[in-house]
C-alpha cells in the first residue's frame, strides 16, 4: 500500500487513472491476504488488469472471485492469429467471457495491422504493442502524444466530411 501511496504522490496522478497488473502466480500465494489488499485498493479507485491471462496457472476461478477490471491476452496468443485457428478461438473466447464480466480485454503484443483487425473483429476491447509504439524516453513520447492528437483529430474531421 505504501508503494502505491508513494507512486501517486511523485507522479500527481489520481487513483482512477491507475491500474495495477498482476499475474496468475500471484493467487497461487496467500489468497485472503491479496484479496484484502486488492480489495482495500479497489475502494480507493483503482482498478487492476490480469496480466498474460492464459499462460500461467489459469482458473476461472480467479477471475470469480478477485476484483478484476481487464484481461490482458498474453502476446503468445495474438502472434499466430493469422496461421493458428485454435489462437483465434481462445482469443474470442477470453473476450466474450471479459465482456460477460464486464471486464475489458487488452491484447498484448500486436505488431501487424492484420492481428490488430481479428484482435477487434474477436471483440478485444484494447490492444497495445510495437503497431502502436516502441519504448521511449520522456521527450520523445510526449511529442508522439501531440501528434497523435493532430492525427486522431484530423481522422475525426474527414469521418465528419465524409458523414455530412
Amino acid at each position: 500500500m505504501q508503494t502505491v501511496d508513494n507512486v501517486l504522490h511523485t507522479t500527481g496522478i489520481s487513483t482512477k487513472q491507475l491500474d495495477l497488473e498482476i499475474t496468475e502466480s500471484l493467487f497461487i500465494e496467500d489468497n485472503g491476504r491479496i484479496l484484502k489488499i486488492m480489495n482495500e485498493l479497489r475502494e480507493r479507485g483503482i482498478r487492476f488488469a490480469l496480466d498474460d491471462f492464459g499462460t500461467g496457472y489459469s482458473s476461472l476461478g480467479y477471475i470469480q472471485h478477485f476484483p478484476l477490471d481487464k484481461i490482458k491476452i498474453d502476446q503468445s496468443f495474438v502472434r499466430d492469429l493469422d496461421c493458428n485457428p485454435q489462437s483465434l478461438a481462445i482469443v474470442q473466447t477470453v473476450a466474450t467471457l471479459a465482456n460477460a464480466l464486464g471486464m475489458e480485454t487488452v491484447a498484448e503484443g500486436i505488431e501487424k495491422p492484420e492481428h490488430h483487425s481479428l484482435l477487434r473483429l474477436a471483440g478485444c476491447s484494447i490492444g497495445q504493442g510495437y503497431l502502436f509504439g516502441r519504448p521511449m524516453a520522456l521527450e520523445d513520447m510526449l511529442e508522439f502524444i501531440d501528434n497523435s492528437k493532430i492525427e486522431i483529430h484530423h481522422q475525426y474531421e474527414n469521418e465528419r466530411s465524409a458523414i455530412s
